[in-house]
């Protein structure tokens, strides 16, 4: 395999991810085939550092346009349905508040607990009687440390869950690669902040509902 080929494989999946990339990519392969028969060795070199230029170029428009995809396929935020611990399925509906934070966690994941505990429960406390409601989606598949991980920290915002962790269908429509992630939405249901911490979370929330 050579340096080429090696680049193809190992991003294949920011091409595979954008429709047009495929007839894009159909004539790279074409142009390799072509390039493998040539006889000139300095025709061969200057063909392939233009290939090369090329496909590094088809790459990172790839992987803007992979970026601006994966942020439209929030859209799928708004016909979101799962189950509370109690077998409740509970829909997100955006418009029922000024503001809802949507949280992608793990209950046992160290970083998720500190972002629950010690940076969104002030502010949760503090916006939800004015308009802000947190969703959190957790990735867990053990049902009883999901429900022990909301108890234990007292977590009193709306809980849902699937239980197939990176399996489920939303971490794969909305590319979600870690947790914790989030997602601040307006009433409208559309994305206004990305990853919010909670300094930045409650700046915002203070400014947006400062007449409220």
């Amino acid at each position: 395999m050579d340096e080429l080929d090696k680049l193809i494989q190992e991003n294949k999946g920011s091409f595979d991810r954008i429709r047009p990339d495929k007839i894009l990519w159909s004539s790279i392969a074409k142009s390799l085939n072509k390039i493998s028969g040539t006889k000139s060795i300095s025709s061969r070199r200057k063909s392939w550092m233009g290939l090369k230029i090329a496909a590094s170029i088809i790459l990172l428009v790839g992987a803007s346009v992979v970026w601006m995809l994966s942020v439209d396929s929030h859209s799928q935020f708004k016909n979101l349905s799962m189950e509370s611990p109690n077998g409740e399925t509970i829909v997100l509906d955006p418009s029922l508040n000024k503001f809802t934070l949507i949280q992608f966690w793990a209950s046992g994941n160290v970083l998720c607990s500190e972002e629950n505990c010690y940076y969104y429960l002030p502010a949760y406390n503090k916006y939800k009687d004015r308009g802000f409601e947190i969703y959190a989606i957790s990735l867990d598949q053990d049902k009883e440390e999901w429900i022990r991980g909301i108890e234990e920290n007292e977590l009193s915002w709306i809980h849902v869950s699937d239980l197939k962790g990176w399996e489920s269908p939303i971490c794969i429509e909305c590319n979600i690669s870690k947790v914790p992630t989030s997602f601040l939405l307006d009433h409208e249901g559309n994305v206004i902040l990305e990853d919010v911490n909670a300094e930045v979370l409650d700046e915002t929330l203070g400014r947006l509902l400062a007449n409220n």
